[in-house]
């Protein structure tokens, strides 16, 4: 079989043998540390682009470590990209909420450099937890503690914090946890601003959901409620109205249903200074998890694999093309658009020739044939993939050889 060699993987890491594995993305992207293996962070949170230390970007010219502001601003929210030193070689991550790490432009052995990659990067993650750093917090117009960056904080009377998430300058809403929330200062509650059956989240002043809020209209109100472009729900009163004519007509009352006692308690025990330095440390991971969970319960996914190899002889392009065509595979090629010639593969049992009837369901693997004799494949998803594909492939062009070889490299 033609020898063959892997450039690059890319991949997906997840935890789903840890139950409600979460991760504090902001702490994590705010507080690790550029050194020998991390070289490179960026996130966005509170609708701010962060960026640290040095990232390769393809935005503008390839493989060169461009400025900050040369850098793609627009970034997902919900994880960290990381540019990371394994082996010689920058791999690309993205690391997610629930954990989950996606992998690009992994090199050499999969579970070598994985379990690498995890230990490292864990490693340093739950370093974090033993992390203070002084922080000022000040009350905004509801009594919720904001930094300057409008991150929002709980804290006790005894100056215990935690970050729950922040507040956004253009809605004034405040998302906890990724979703948004607006807040009834008559409850001391956060009330979700989605609603779903009538329905709403209630959070305490932790984030934590203690209960649920709901609109029970009155008889035959339904078809006016969802209708109504002038409704309007008093959280204070728990009434909701429409407006015609400059009167109020009531559709339906709002029921909370929570345990206003704990809500209560909590209330009590919340800081009552209106600016305050706290000692903040930067909990990376909600959930309690030892480090040898992290390690050793990961399922790792191949996404795509990709190869490259050598005929060592010369092409000749355009009857390689046609040979192709010949023996019924897909293929394409034009010169003026790209130098080598695409020979697509259908994973099947067909030796890679398609035989769907409407809609094809095959997986596709694509080789790229250059003049020079030199083969870039991707597309597969593992090693016997690649040990079965790439003889079928093989023995296309060593049919035809002859019809399109030019000579052999000296």
């Amino acid at each position: 079989m033609q020898q063959y060699k892997i450039f690059t993987t890319t991949l997906s890491i997840n935890f789903n043998k840890i139950p409600n594995f979460k991760l504090n993305l902001h702490n994590i992207g705010n507080h690790l540390e550029i050194d020998d293996f991390i070289s490179g962070i960026k996130f966005e949170y509170s609708g701010q682009s962060i960026f640290k230390g040095k990232y390769s970007t393809t935005m503008y010219n390839k493989s060169k470590n461009k400025k900050v502001e040369k850098i793609n601003k627009k970034l997902f929210r919900n994880q960290i990209t990381l540019r990371l030193f394994v082996n010689g070689s920058f791999v690309n991550a993205k690391l997610f909420l629930n954990g989950g790490v996606h992998l690009t432009g992994v090199k050499g052995d999969l579970n070598e450099n994985c379990n690498y990659i995890i230990e490292n990067l864990y490693k340093r993650i739950l370093d974090l937890e033993n992390k203070t750093v002084k922080i000022v917090v000040a009350k905004d117009n509801n009594e919720i503690f904001l930094d300057s960056e409008d991150n929002i904080y709980y804290v006790d009377q005894n100056g215990n914090s935690e970050m729950i998430g922040y507040k956004c300058k253009k809605t004034k809403y405040y998302y906890i946890f990724g979703k948004s929330y607006f807040f009834n200062s008559s409850k001391n509650v956060y009330i979700s601003t989605y609603m779903h059956n009538k329905t709403q989240t209630v959070l305490n002043l932790k984030g934590e959901t203690i209960g649920t809020v709901k609109i029970d209209l009155l008889k035959n109100k339904k078809k006016i409620f969802n209708n109504n472009e002038h409704l309007n729900i008093d959280y204070t009163n728990s009434v909701v109205y429409y407006q015609k004519n400059n009167q109020n007509f009531i559709l339906g009352t709002i029921n909370y249903s929570f345990d206003p006692n704990i809500n209560q308690v909590l209330l009590e025990n919340y800081n009552k200074n209106s600016v305050l330095e706290i000692d903040y440390k930067s909990k990376s991971i909600y959930t309690k998890t030892i480090v040898q969970e992290c390690l050793n319960n990961y399922t790792m996914d191949i996404n795509c694999i990709n190869i490259h190899f050598d005929f060592n002889f010369l092409i000749n392009r355009q009857k390689l093309y046609e040979c192709i065509l010949k023996r019924g595979y897909i293929s394409e090629f034009n010169s003026e658009k790209y130098c080598g010639v695409k020979f697509i593969y259908k994973s099947n049992n067909n030796e890679g020739i398609c035989i769907c009837n409407n809609k094809c369901t095959c997986l596709n693997i694509t080789f790229i044939i250059f003049q020079s004799g030199s083969v870039i494949a991707s597309g597969f998803k593992s090693i016997d993939q690649i040990n079965e594909t790439v003889p079928v492939f093989c023995n296309v062009i060593n049919e035809y050889k002859e019809e399109f070889k030019k000579s052999e490299i000296v």
